[in-house]
């Protein structure tokens, strides 16, 4: 073989299969559970502080 065709031969990868679909939705999941969670955090924390507070309080059950 020449330079050349040593070359084209070692050079075939062109990035085709440089990603990796499962990798990619574990990433968008990631994200996605992290923007969830920061939104959730806030609602969560403010009805533990009204909780706290007595400004509310935790129905157990359905009045009789």
């Amino acid at each position: 073989m020449t330079e050349l065709d040593t070359i084209i031969h070692e050079s075939a990868d062109r990035g085709q299969n440089d990603a990796v679909p499962t990798a990619m939705g574990a990433a968008v999941a990631k994200a996605a559970k992290s923007k969830i969670s920061t939104k959730l955090d806030v609602i969560v924390e403010t009805y533990a502080q009204m909780f706290a507070h007595g400004q509310r309080t935790p129905i157990l059950r359905r009045p009789d």
